[in-house]
């Protein structure tokens, strides 16, 4: 193996809608990952704007177009034997179509709107990214929700 080192820009999108959030499955048939549950996101293309990112990659893993992007997060780990540096940007956003026309591409096998109460169905281990996404997303969004009813 060479010492040859390099950076990876990818997004990933939580899409509310009604309180939940969307996670798909990892196909069987993937190498890295399969059958586990993640957000939707990918790389993001040379000279690409990561929003531009965040919306072709839904449209191509669920065939959905969203609205009111917004950078949450940004996450930095190493993989690849640590010769590969990746820069994950995390967006939140809303459907701009009707969820019904959710058609997963080849890469997920299965989808399922989350809730808060529902994010330990997706067996995901302690200290999984997605996971500690998902609960600080959701418990950030029932603060904003009880400080906006309380003033």
């Amino acid at each position: 193996m060479n010492n040859i080192k390099w950076q990876q820009v990818s997004v990933a999108v939580l899409i509310e809608d009604r309180a939940r959030i969307l996670t798909v499955k990892r196909s069987e048939k993937e190498t890295f990952l399969p059958g586990l549950y993640e957000i939707p996101g990918g790389k993001v293309n040379h000279g690409e704007a990561p929003e531009e990112a965040v919306m072709r990659e839904v449209l191509e893993e669920t065939g959905l177009e969203i609205k009111d992007i917004e950078l949450i997060s940004v996450r930095s780990y190493l993989s690849k034997a640590a010769a590969q540096h990746n820069v994950e940007l995390v967006y939140s956003a809303r459907l701009a179509s009707d969820s019904s026309k959710l058609t997963l591409s080849d890469a997920h096998d299965a989808f399922l709107w989350v809730s808060r109460s529902e994010v330990q169905q997706l067996n995901l281990p302690d200290g999984d990214p997605i996971k500690i996404i998902l609960v600080h997303w959701f418990d950030n969004l029932y603060s904003r929700q009880d400080s906006s009813h309380h003033s």
